[in-house]
């Protein structure tokens, strides 16, 4: 072999030499390309995540104040509601109480009705020609009947043949 083979055996060895060295440059290359795409990538995705959760979030402030000024609506209305119970409560006890003392005046006036001794020829009601005397308190009219004390005068109605009309 001559000198001049020699050498283009050498200059093939490294020609192929350089190829491998190419071949591993590019593999590297690609390598840190689709790592730099990747990182860009990631990079990109949690630029959009953090823009999208921002978003997210201002919605859900913006969604938690309307809930929380519709809360403060349903509140009010509960509140007025419930002031409106009381008072009709209230109300419903002072009707109660009025229709429990007269039904305590019905039997206390039913008992002294019993008690009483009425003749079979008196009537029952005041005649409208009849004078009033005036009640004296805690004392005995005729016929046994009790009046109370702090009991007025009675009423009469002129349009119901003088019949005695009771609170």
């Amino acid at each position: 072999m001559s000198e001049r083979d020699i050498l283009i055996e050498r200059l093939e060895r490294k020609l192929a030499e350089k190829e491998r060295e190419l071949v591993e440059l590019r593999r590297m290359n690609r390598e840190e390309l689709e790592k730099i795409k990747r990182e860009i990538a990631m990079e990109a995705k949690e630029e959009v995540l953090r823009e999208v959760h921002k978003l997210l979030q201002n919605s859900q402030i913006q969604r938690l104040s309307e809930v929380d000024s519709k809360i403060v609506e349903l509140r009010k209305a509960m509140e007025s509601i419930i002031t409106e119970l009381a008072y009709i409560k209230g109300e419903l006890k002072g009707l109660q109480e009025k229709g429990e003392s007269k039904v305590e005046r019905k039997e206390i006036i039913e008992e002294k009705i019993q008690k009483a001794m009425v003749f079979e020829n008196e009537p029952l009601y005041l005649e409208e020609k009849e004078e009033r005397k005036p009640a004296k308190e805690s004392k005995r009219r005729e016929h046994d009947v009790i009046i109370p004390e702090g009991k007025k005068e009675e009423r009469t109605d002129d349009g119901e043949d003088g019949l005695i009309v009771c609170d």
